[in-house]
């Protein structure tokens, strides 16, 4: 049984630790509802997804491939100007469930892995874990490797989840010029990030917002936060960004 209150009142490393501890060796989903909002976006090694619904069905494939696994953290560190807790960690396990197609073979195992949180009041709106799929598969599998379908990438999946929640049928090229401009960015500076000339920024930023039939800034945070599209928009403009300086 679970007692912890989670909320923004709470400490932020304090909130990821027992967050971490309830799902991973409490096995207790419930508190992801108290956690993930419905539009956070989940990057793990086998998929990316949003929400607390979807996490809950990744955390299951996990417990049920290696239900007796334990999660001992080794780290946990806060990054106040980007509201992001970085926790290090590993895990150990049996393999007695299905795994990616391979049926259980009660072989142990034993990896690492660094997962990144963005918290904002009290709620996970970033989930990212770094983790070696490989790594695992060939500890339970005698080929060393198996064919895995590839994770779409995460920028894939924010513009076509984005495209889903506005309504309305934008290029990606219209989605990226978007979410930087959201970011404050000058036409010039999404231009070079996404190199593209100033001009064509103004084209596809001046078409996508007559097509939202907006016209100011706040009307277009008033009807993306009415979509529950927002936070996806700003996820994939600090993305670019991010992209674009490494």
């Amino acid at each position: 049984m679970i007692n912890k209150i989670y909320g923004k009142a709470r400490n932020k490393k304090e909130i990821i630790t027992d967050f971490s501890n309830d799902c991973w060796n409490g096995k207790v989903l419930g508190v992801i509802d108290d956690v993930l909002t419905p539009q956070t976006i989940v990057e793990s090694p086998i998929k990316v997804t949003t929400g607390a619904c979807n996490f809950k069905n990744l955390i299951s494939l996990w417990v049920d491939a290696f239900p007796d696994l334990v999660y001992i953290q080794d780290e946990i560190l806060y990054d106040c100007y980007a509201n992001r807790v970085v926790c290090r960690w590993k895990v150990k396990g049996i393999h007695a469930g299905d795994f990616y197609g391979i049926p259980a073979t009660n072989r142990r195992i034993d990896y690492r892995g660094t997962t990144f949180f963005t918290v904002i009041n009290g709620k996970i709106v970033n989930y990212y874990a770094d983790v070696n799929l490989q790594d695992i598969i060939s500890q339970i599998n005698d080929q060393n490797k198996i064919k895995t379908n590839a994770v779409e990438s995460a920028n894939d999946y924010l513009c076509k989840t984005i495209e889903q929640l506005i309504g309305y049928s934008l290029s990606r090229r219209r989605i990226e010029c978007l979410s930087l401009y959201l970011m404050r960015m000058t036409k010039v500076k999404i231009g070079e990030i996404l190199f593209i000339s100033e001009n064509t920024v103004k084209t596809h930023i001046s078409q996508t917002l007559d097509a939202m039939n907006v016209k100011k800034y706040d009307e277009l945070l008033e009807n993306l936060i009415s979509s529950n599209s927002l936070n996806l928009f700003l996820s994939l403009g600090a993305r670019l960004i991010q992209s674009s300086i490494y």
